[in-house]
């Protein structure tokens, strides 16, 4: 096989890769981010996406969004999975089908004979865009929404308003350049135009949408550059750079397809990552087939708009262990599942939740959860099958002192191809919680919020997808009256 005429192919996804960088030296001058993490829905950046806070003490309004590691509450969104694969973060996201063989003889075919694979051809621009050559790959996606408030919350008037984000993708895979095995380079820029209604209109404390940038209103910024190695058939791997820890920590796989950041990410766990990844080292371990350990630490209070060493260590260190464990398929139904526990410590300062204009530091902050994904009914009974009914859950729990939001609770159903014809389709339905700490209710008045959504989406096209939603938030950011938020959302594989 000739190499050369792949690498040099490769070189103009590395152009694409070069066009990112720019966007993050835009970035850097234009577009400074506020000193602030918060939680935003969970975009998987290992793969293209079609779709994927922190607190000073108000008492004129509640405070928003604000896993106090220092006041942050951070989610994917960095890519997450692509439209041309929509059972990634869905029901087929809990069994991890392999590719099939004769898509793989394809491929080597295709990079034998030194052309594109049929991935090439994927999306609204189908070969006018380089999309895979030799092991350097590029995705580029699209994806807009409108939102109002119909009803309650802040305000009502002038509410819809559009927002828009685009993904620009770039890997490499040494092992196709046939440099080493198991490596792995990744890059991943992106730019939100538009307006979120949730801090004008709504009020939610949650965040409705999964790519409001809160604080900001818009973003241009490289968010991820990192490389991952794996050793041993993959049983162990490292990954460091400016990462979302989103990715890798703290998600539900059926939580994926839903809009409202929570659902994403769990908003009591300050993980770096939309709108602000941040510089870190990850590692993965599979101690058994069934069962996986990861870790991680990363810079305690990142900044997305910067390529990560501004900074670096001034709020301390954020650091995160996990456990996953999924179901044999010899046991219960034989349908797959996974629970994840794990715990998070922040080594920056919060400040003690009082009335005092001068709150005591407290050292550290430090929390938990859990997740649970499972399918239930799988339509034909066949393996591998992706059609059918699935289940989450998940909890998350910080101490009240430090924390303005100290329980989490959250749960949903899903079910792939409710109409016949239609087996891609998705729709599900979601109720997530937040109760805010004895000291919060005290101070700020602010109670719980609760926010239920529902939702269709249609796969029209192998690059298109277009979703219908309807939020009902219960008491918004704790205090404001319940709201009604329809929108709509398409995404598109460019």
């Amino acid at each position: 096989m000739e190499i050369a005429p792949l690498r040099a192919r490769g070189f103009l996804l590395a152009a694409c890769a070069a066009a990112i960088a720019g966007l993050g030296s835009f970035a850097s001058n234009a577009c400074a981010q506020s000193r602030h993490v918060r939680v935003a829905g969970r975009l998987v950046p290992e793969q293209a996406s079609v779709a994927p806070r922190e607190t000073n003490s108000r008492a004129a309004e509640p405070m928003r969004r604000t896993a106090d590691v220092v006041h942050r509450d951070p989610s994917a969104q960095s890519p997450a999975d692509s439209i041309t694969h929509p059972e990634s973060r869905d029901l087929s996201a809990l069994s991890e089908p392999p590719a099939t063989e004769r898509e793989e003889e394809k491929e080597e075919e295709a990079v034998a004979n030194d052309e594109p694979g049929d991935e090439a051809l994927d999306g609204l621009l189908g070969p006018f865009l380089v999309r895979e050559y030799g092991g350097v790959t590029g995705e580029y996606i699209y994806t807009g929404e409108v939102f109002m408030n119909a009803r309650g919350g802040i305000a009502t008037a002038h509410s819809p308003h559009y927002r828009g984000n685009l993904d620009l993708v770039v890997q490499i895979d040494t092992a196709k350049q046939q440099f080493w095995d198991g490596g792995r380079f990744f890059i991943y820029g992106q730019s939100t135009h538009g307006k979120s209604i949730s801090e004008d209109y709504v009020g939610d404390y949650q965040l409705l949408s999964n790519f409001d940038p809160w604080p900001k209103t818009e973003i241009a910024q490289v968010s991820e550059y990192w490389y991952r190695q794996d050793f041993g058939d993959g049983n162990l791997g490292f990954k460091a750079g400016k990462q979302d820890a989103n990715a890798d920590f703290a998600f539900a796989d059926l939580g994926g397809d839903f809009i409202n950041s929570s659902f994403g990410q769990i908003p009591t766990v300050p993980l770096p990552t939309f709108p602000n990844p941040g510089l870190g080292l990850a590692c993965f371990c599979h101690l058994h087939e069934h069962a996986l350990i990861s870790g991680g630490i990363y810079d305690g209070l990142p900044d997305g708009g910067q390529w990560g060493f501004s900074g670096l260590g001034d709020n301390g260190c954020f650091s995160i262990t996990q456990l996953e464990l999924r179901q044999p398929e010899e046991f219960g139904n034989g349908l797959p599942g996974t629970i994840r526990l794990g715990f998070w410590y922040h080594s920056g300062n919060p400040e003690e939740i009082v009335a005092d204009p001068h709150p005591r530091l407290l050292g550290d902050n430090y929390g938990a959860w859990a997740t649970v994904d499972k399918m239930l009914i799988n339509e034909t009974g066949e393996d591998g099958d992706e059609q059918g009914l699935g289940a989450f859950a998940q909890f998350g729990w910080a101490p009240q002192d430090r924390n303005q939001v100290d329980q989490h609770y959250a749960g949903g159903i899903l079910y792939r191809g409710p109409i016949d014809g239609r087996d891609l389709d998705v729709v599900g339905l979601g109720v997530t919680n937040v109760l805010y700490g004895t000291p919060s209710r005290r101070i700020f008045g602010t109670t719980y919020e609760t926010a239920t959504e529902v939702f269709y989406k249609a796969y029209l096209t192998d690059f298109t997808a277009l979703q219908f939603d309807l939020q009902y938030i219960t008491n918004p950011g704790g205090v404001y009256p319940d709201s009604i938020a329809p929108g709509v959302r398409f995404e598109v594989v460019l």
